[in-house]
């Protein structure tokens, strides 16, 4: 009785384990539910190490497949189609120096993924320079994309930078050798096609850095996987 009488009175907070009855209901209620999210948070956390263990062993086996790359491969050849079809077709929508730099990665990314998916499944090397291609490629869509956006938003169009002829190396003049695809024609600034309220840089810039961000997490995925089989 004496005891209880002490635990009554006392206005001094008690420890976690000493939680009772003779605590106010609050007290009481807060104690239990830090206790019950502390433990739930404990047992939960290996199983969700364990699921991105999971996930990250699942991309990182990506570049072994053929799917991934062959879904890679149609999705860039089937926007290079589109190009072609804009500028050849009932639209006739020629193509500026920048247009050209991002048809030229785009192709570059669709070349790697269908190289990846005849030949890099079977080759570790092979693998690496698909992925190697893919970021690259990417890479570089997104900057001219970029820069191509700048050009279009600029105050005076006009007097930004735009060369009549893409300045490709002199060993591989490409729009000399394949003016249908590769030769330019028309104006940086100008914009003539857009969806959603935005021109084609703007959306090529988003799909450029969508293809840059995925061949970076696999990238890390399998350099991850290969760390944790030399442990």
């Amino acid at each position: 009785m004496k005891q209880e009488k002490e635990c009554a009175d006392s206005n001094a907070p008690a420890l976690v384990g000493q939680v009772s009855c003779h605590f106010p209901f609050d007290l009481c209620y807060s104690a239990t539910t830090f206790y019950i999210v502390i433990t739930t948070s404990l047992s939960v956390t290996p199983l969700k190490q364990s699921n991105l263990t999971n996930i990250s062993y699942s991309i990182a086996r990506w570049p072994t497949l053929r799917w991934p790359w062959l879904l890679l491969a149609l999705s860039a050849s089937t926007l290079v189609s589109y190009a072609l079809y804009t500028q050849h077709g009932p639209q006739q929508l020629w193509p500026c120096v920048q247009c050209i730099y991002q048809r030229t990665a785009m192709i570059s990314v669709a070349l790697f993924a269908w190289f990846g998916f005849f030949i890099a499944t079977r080759s570790a090397l092979a693998r690496w320079i698909a992925l190697s291609g893919w970021l690259l490629s990417a890479l570089a869509g997104a900057y001219s994309a970029y820069y191509h956006s700048w050009i279009q938003s600029a105050i005076n169009p006009l007097f930004a930078p735009c060369q009549p002829h893409p300045d490709f190396p002199s060993w591989a003049p490409l729009h000399q050798w394949v003016p249908q695809v590769f030769d330019a024609g028309g104006m940086c600034g100008d914009i003539d096609w857009q969806w959603l309220g935005l021109s084609m840089p703007q959306w090529l810039f988003i799909i450029f850095t969508t293809f840059t961000v995925l061949a970076l997490i696999v990238i890390a995925a399998r350099l991850l996987s290969a760390a944790r089989s030399k442990r």
